[in-house]
């Protein structure tokens, strides 16, 4: 499902650029018990398996306790994005890491799986808001290659977002 012409480590998350994105599952000290099997259905999409034997219902069901903390929560949305989004449900998995950026209080792997899903779902604007959040944070700044990889998807985005308006316009 998945294709990459490069493949860059970020803090512990194998994230694909140039082509396709899979991201690495996202662990929060303390998880509870459905979170930490959410995170474990996660890490299966990492090593490649069958999405149809994957579920959400894990991440669900941690979602529903009052007593989550924010980044716990956060974390867990971003799991459950990376499953939908194997699942090919790009809709609620763009939801999903939506929810999990909003919760954040850092721009990180969560903001390029938001940009990376609302570009498949041609939400350019969103795309390249969180590009340009990106290309401003300290995710890219100790990483030429990271930085390069995430100027080059602004780029094509941008591109993509022209066309669809010259596309409109005609």
């Amino acid at each position: 499902m998945f294709k990459a012409i490069k493949v860059i480590i970020l803090s512990g998350a194998l994230v694909m650029v140039n082509i396709g994105i899979a991201f690495g599952a996202h662990w929060e000290a303390g998880m509870d018990q459905n979170a930490a099997m959410c995170f474990e259905q996660t890490e299966q999409v990492a090593k490649g398996a069958d999405p149809d034997t994957l579920s959400t219902v894990y991440c669900t069901r941690a979602l529903r306790s009052k007593t989550l903390p924010r980044e716990q929560r956060s974390a867990v949305l971003f799991n459950k994005g990376i499953i939908q989004k194997a699942q090919g449900e790009l809709e609620a998995a763009q939801l999903s890491f939506e929810r999990a950026v909003n919760l954040s209080r850092t721009v990180d792997r969560r903001n390029l799986a938001l940009a990376e899903v609302a570009r498949e779902l041609g939400d350019f604007r969103v795309a390249l808001e969180q590009y340009d959040l990106l290309a401003e944070s300290a995710f890219v700044a100790g990483s030429e290659d990271v930085r390069a990889a995430v100027f080059a998807r602004r780029e094509e985005t941008l591109q993509q977002f022209e066309a669809s308006l010259h596309a409109a316009v005609e």
